[in-house]
């Protein structure tokens, strides 16, 4: 025969699973909302601990903050910019210019945004998301 559970265990087992279920839905959320290289460099505790603004922010680094530029003598197919942890070359980017880089595994350059242009468009995003 089945035994039966005292209704303040079970009680006390709903309410347990309220306050711990919205802590860890909100930070799986914005672990979600993290784009996949930024993945690579954030768990799932450090993103439940960031804003909104600074997951955009995070997430321009990594996916907007540099574009491939074709080598003419490259004849295999371009590097895709979701293949390449700009994180490994933000130490080459200057100031106030542009820098074309090569990157292992990519035969073709990626240019590196200046960290003024970077500095801008954080700012774009912060007007867009006040």
């Amino acid at each position: 025969m089945a035994k039966k559970l005292p209704l303040s265990s079970i009680i006390v087992s709903i309410i347990l699973l309220f306050l711990v279920l919205p802590k860890n839905s909100f930070s799986q959320s914005n672990w979600d909302k993290l784009v996949p290289q930024a993945q690579k460099h954030y768990n799932a505790e450090q993103s439940a601990e960031l804003s909104d603004l600074k997951i955009l922010k995070i997430n321009y680094l990594y996916t907007k903050s540099f574009y491939i530029e074709r080598n003419k003598d490259n004849k295999n197919a371009p590097c895709e910019l979701s293949n390449i942890d700009i994180s490994k070359y933000n130490d080459l980017r200057e100031q106030d210019r542009s820098r074309k880089i090569e990157v292992s595994g990519c035969k073709d350059f990626v240019v590196l945004l200046s960290w003024h242009d970077v500095e801008a468009a954080y700012k774009e995003i912060e007007s867009q998301n006040k």
